[in-house]
């Protein structure tokens, strides 16, 4: 390919001759193939040649004139041109032809193509892509020109990408999302919500599920962090196998499956290494299910084992729990309240004229009934105190009472006043009178919230009276072989629990009766000797807690036999559930061995 002049057209020698003959073929002066550049190309650009063929005004076709002498004949690029006579005007042929008597030819890329006779030839076959064929021998048409696939030489930041030479230098390489930088770099948008190319760099912006981890651009956002185990929540976040037998990323979490007696209780935080199925299910801090700690007692088979916490205490009477501190009502050199608290047994009050007939707590305060001391005809003297957790300091709620039993629901507090025999109602914090809920005198209380229930001291019948006030209703008897026994009641969400002494059999029956005092009683479980008045019963969501039978005992309370939780060595005195946790009184085989323990359920 060659620039082509206008000096091209025509080039004469010889004495002046005329034109004879039918037609003059070829003769197209002037006309260009840069006509159509676009302003990308650059000053140095090539221009494509034309097409040859027999067209009068296009390459490659022929030129003659035939019997006259003096005759003129001309042709443009891969053409022939030939004149017969004695006297001929030869003309040169154009680019990549040549001229001669007979016809000239053009040879193959890059070489001249043919020699004139007599005449001067320009720039024959000076371009490698406009390759005319050879003419015929009689000054016949040239062959077509080849492809213009070479790109062109753009101006900065353009490319001909296309190798289309008709649109110029199309594709501006800043901002091309399929020519971004260089030709045939496309900018993917896998895991993205859209992308550009700016400043010839793919920039893809993530959505929400996925991330450029390999931190190769021009594929977008390859890596899927909810799924990619390698890449699970951020990139490079992988997935530990420790004590697993696979793992997975499910929604950007590692999820391991876990190998036998391993669990994955820990979650490292973003940016962490995962540390697989971490936890022993056998260690005291993970027994048989993550975050199950023992709180000091041994694991075995997945269950957590009973710890003492405190031990030589004396005599220890009652216990109550407040905020996860275990109060402790205990008879030794003297009577005293106590908290256990880490272990330590810290002395909260004592108490030199009587014996508290009562602890009870909610989540921030434990309860005190002080019997009155006063001597017989004397106005009584006893009142209900409350000690908050963590402070020796008391508020007295009532006095001049003589309580016995005590119930409190959060709310308000309920008590049994042995000076007239009747039951009564006071809300925390007021200085309301009391509300008499009942004439009848309680050996124990307990309360839902909406309903509180008691055991009659005289007829040992279990009956109900609403919160607030209302008819009391005996809630079962069992007959005359029967009566309750137990100074302990225990409610779940629908039952009341008490024990029962049967004189046709001489042993103690943990009846489940319904609240509504309706349908026949459940029996829980049967003592092998009598129980004592003091038998304490607990509850929580799923079961019922109670001593028999030289041991700590639990029961479903939907169905099903009593299970042995631990063994016991002397007289249970205190139970209680709280937070999961089973705490007991054990007065032990003699004074002053008494313990309390802890059993994380």
């Amino acid at each position: 390919m060659r620039t082509r002049t206008f000096s091209d057209s025509f080039i004469t020698t010889g004495a002046f001759g005329y034109i004879t003959g039918a037609t003059l073929f070829g003769l197209a002066f002037g006309a260009t193939g840069c006509s159509g550049l676009s302003s990308d190309c650059a000053t140095s650009r090539d221009c494509a040649e034309q097409d040859a063929g027999a067209s009068v005004k296009n390459d490659g076709g022929t030129a003659f004139s035939a019997g006259n002498a003096g005759s003129t004949a001309s042709a443009s690029s891969g053409g022939t041109a030939s004149g017969a006579g004695t006297s001929t005007q030869l003309v040169a042929g154009g680019n990549g032809g040549a001229s001669g008597a007979s016809g000239g030819a053009r040879s193959g890329p890059g070489s001249n193509g043919g020699s004139p006779r007599g005449a001067k030839t320009n720039d024959a076959g000076a371009s490698d892509h406009d390759s005319g064929h050879i003419g015929d021998a009689d000054g016949g048409p040239g062959g077509d020109a080849g492809d213009d696939t070479t790109p062109l030489a753009c101006s900065a930041g353009r490319a001909d990408c296309n190798r289309d030479r008709t649109d110029g230098c199309e594709e501006e390489l800043a901002t091309s999302l399929t020519n971004c930088g260089t030709c045939d770099r496309a900018c993917s948008t896998a895991g993205t919500t859209g992308v550009a190319c700016v400043d010839g760099v793919c920039a893809p912006k993530c959505d929400a599920k996925h991330a450029d981890c390999d931190g190769n651009r021009d594929n977008g956002c390859e890596t899927d962090l909810t799924t990619d185990a390698n890449s699970c929540g951020a990139c490079g976040h992988y997935c530990s196998n420790d004590n697993a037998v696979a793992t997975a990323c499910v929604a950007g979490v590692c999820k391991p499956t876990c190998a036998a007696g391993y669990a994955d209780c820990t979650k490292p935080a973003s940016g962490k290494a995962d540390d697989g199925c971490e936890s022993s299910l056998t260690a005291e801090t993970s027994c048989g299910a993550c975050g199950h700690d023992c709180q000091g007692g041994a694991c075995q088979a997945g269950q957590c084992q009973p710890v003492a916490v405190a031990t030589g205490l004396g005599s220890p009477m009652y216990l109550a729990v407040a905020g996860n501190v275990p109060y402790v009502v205990d008879i030794d050199e003297q009577v005293q309240l106590a908290r256990v608290d880490a272990g330590s047994v810290v002395s909260v009050a004592v108490f030199a004229d009587s014996l508290p007939s009562a602890l009870v707590s909610d989540a921030e305060n434990v309860y005190l009934a002080m019997p009155s001391a006063a001597a017989a005809g004397n106005p009584p003297d006893g009142g209900i105190l409350r000690f908050k957790v963590g402070e020796s300091v008391h508020t007295s709620l009532m006095s001049k009472i003589n309580p016995y039993a005590l119930a409190v629901d959060g709310k308000n507090f309920y008590w049994s006043d042995n000076a007239n025999g009747s039951v009564y109602q006071e809300a925390i914090g007021s200085n309301d009178s009391p509300i008499q809920l009942s004439a009848l005198s309680a050996a124990s209380l307990v309360s839902d919230g909406t309903t509180l229930y008691g055991v009659d001291g005289t007829g040992r019948n279990l009956y109900s009276v609403p919160v607030g006030g209302g008819a009391v209703t005996q809630i079962t008897s069992l007959g005359t072989s029967m009566s309750c026994s137990s100074l302990s009641v225990g409610l779940d969400a629908k039952h009341v629990y008490a024990w029962f002494s049967s004189t046709s059999d001489s042993l103690s029956h943990l009846e489940q009766l319904a609240k509504s005092g309706f349908g026949s009683p459940r029996e829980v479980a049967v003592s092998a000797t009598v129980l004592s008045l003091v038998a304490p019963i607990a509850t929580d969501a799923n079961y019922v807690y109670f001593r028999m039978n030289g041991g700590l005992y639990r029961a479903p309370s939907s169905s099903g036999a009593p299970t042995l939780i631990a063994n016991m060595t002397g007289r249970l005195t205190g139970l209680t559930v709280a937070n999961g946790v089973l705490y007991w009184l054990d007065q032990g085989a003699s004074d002053s061995d008494g313990s309390l323990y802890r059993l994380v359920l």
